[in-house]
C-alpha cells in the first residue's frame, strides 16, 4: 500500500502540472483563445481541407474516368478499323501460297513454310511464285 510520502508527491506533481497547464491556457489564450477554442479551429479546418480534398479527388476522378472511356473507345475503334486490315492480309497470304502451290507443285503446306521462311529472311514476296515456276523451268531446260 502506498504511505503517506508517495501521496504527498503525487499531489503535489498534480498541482504543479495544473497550474503548469493553466499557464499554458493563460498564454495560448493571448494567442487568440482557450485551448478549446484553438482545437475547435483545428479541427474547422481540418475539416475544411478534407472537403476541399474530396472535391479535388471528385474532380481528378472524373476527368480520370472520361479520359479511360476515350481511351476505351479509341481502342474500339482501333480493333474495328485493324480487323478488316487481317482479314485482308489474310487473304494475300492464302492467294500467295495457293499461287506457289500452283506454279510449283507444292503442296499447301510446303508453300505456307516456304513463304514463312521468306518472309522472315525479309525477301519480298510479292512475285515469289512467278520467281519459283522461272526457277523450276530453268532448273528442267539446263
Amino acid at each position: 500500500m502506498a504511505d503517506q510520502d508517495e501521496v504527498q508527491l503525487v499531489f503535489r506533481a498534480v498541482d504543479q502540472m495544473s497550474d503548469t497547464l493553466k499557464s499554458i491556457d493563460s498564454q495560448l489564450g493571448k494567442m487568440g483563445g482557450t485551448t478549446k477554442e484553438t482545437t475547435s479551429a483545428v479541427e474547422s479546418l481540418g475539416s475544411k481541407i478534407g472537403s476541399v480534398a474530396q472535391a479535388i479527388k471528385s474532380g481528378f476522378g472524373a476527368a480520370l474516368g472520361i479520359d479511360i472511356f476515350q481511351k476505351l473507345d479509341q481502342g474500339v475503334h482501333d480493333l474495328i478499323d485493324a480487323i478488316p486490315a487481317a482479314i485482308s492480309a489474310g487473304n494475300a497470304y492464302i492467294d500467295q501460297v495457293h499461287q506457289i502451290g500452283l506454279e510449283t507443285g507444292m503442296s499447301a503446306t510446303q508453300s505456307s513454310l516456304l513463304l514463312a521462311a521468306v518472309k522472315e529472311l525479309g525477301i519480298p514476296t510479292d512475285n515469289l511464285g512467278q520467281l519459283l515456276a522461272r526457277l523450276s523451268l530453268n532448273l528442267s531446260n539446263n
